[in-house]
């Protein structure tokens, strides 16, 4: 059986949870079938605390429209102290799935994992100020002590970090109109256009650390995330989400198509690599 974990990554309104479930389906299922066979795919949706991010979404809309500098101090305040809860909430969260995961036997989908939530939410958090220096090192103190827990070595780390990272991308116009068509519309479009901009600084960063050829750069001239963290980085597939679904009901499918091939070509690859690790090992035996 298949033992792959996925990530979704990208900001709010790009798609990540509509390719989520639909990998879910039955449909997706059966297209990914094709590729990759008994799969035994496991889809695990971002969890969030409802009241922390209300209140986070809320006084950040606040201090955004605040008119005299006592409000906007008072606004700062409530702004850090629920920003601080809200993205260590996050961390604690998005670990205990990586703990799930690493207990399923086939393929794990996450929609945002702990380094892209890292990367995209709370460092753009901290950017702005809101995160404050203390809850900052905390969320790195919570990703190492997970890391260690749950393995660094080869064989425990791909057991629950993903090997797989799918960017999907959009714009903000089209981002916003969804978030507010579902009835979500706390979250304003310069939070948005930041979001985009510190996503895809981090995808620059994991894809930098590859060679043309897709192998990777020695550890000392990489530069992204998951080399900090002692971790291995994955394979970068970006998804166009920019398509309504709506209008263009075949987008999802042809995304799992996409996805599909990549999969297949990836377990190959580890296939290909236990040949050789083999092959070496019964030469060195023989040749002792």
């Amino acid at each position: 059986m298949a033992k792959i974990v996925i990530g979704l990554a990208g900001p709010p309104g790009v798609g990540k949870s509509r390719l989520g479930k639909f990998m879910d389906s039955e449909e997706g299922r059966l297209i990914l079938a094709k590729y990759v066979p008994n799969h035994d795919l496991r889809y695990i949706p971002e969890q969030s605390d409802d009241a922390a991010r209300e209140l986070f979404y809320k006084n950040m809309q606040r201090f955004a429209i605040a008119q005299t500098e006592t409000e906007k101090r008072l606004f700062y305040i409530e702004m850090q102290n629920c920003t601080d809860e809200f993205e260590l909430i996050q961390a604690r969260l998005r670990i205990l799935r990586h703990r799930v995961m690493f207990e399923h036997e086939g393929i794990g989908v996450l929609d945002t994992t702990l380094i892209s939530g890292g990367e995209g939410y709370r460092r753009n958090s901290f950017s702005e100020g809101f995160l404050t220096h203390k809850a900052n090192i905390e969320y790195d103190h919570a990703i190492t002590e997970a890391a260690d827990s749950l393995g660094r070595d080869p064989e425990r780390l791909t057991r629950w970090c993903e090997t797989l990272l799918i960017f999907i991308e959009a714009n903000v116009d089209i981002q916003y109109k969804r978030q507010s068509k579902r009835g979500d519309d706390l979250v304003p479009k310069p939070y948005l256009e930041k979001l985009n901009i510190i996503n895809k600084t981090f995808i620059k960063k994991v894809l930098d650390s590859y060679n043309l050829d897709g192998t990777l750069k020695p550890v000392d001239e990489r530069k992204d995330p998951y080399t900090h963290y002692g971790l291995m980085p994955p394979e970068i597939l970006r998804l166009d989400g920019r398509k309504d679904i709506m209008l263009e009901p075949d987008t999802m499918k042809d995304h799992l198509e996409i996805i599909g091939k990549k999969l297949a070509e990836m377990l190959k690859n580890k296939e290909d690599k236990k040949l050789i690790e083999n092959d070496l090992t019964k030469y060195y035996s023989e040749h002792e």
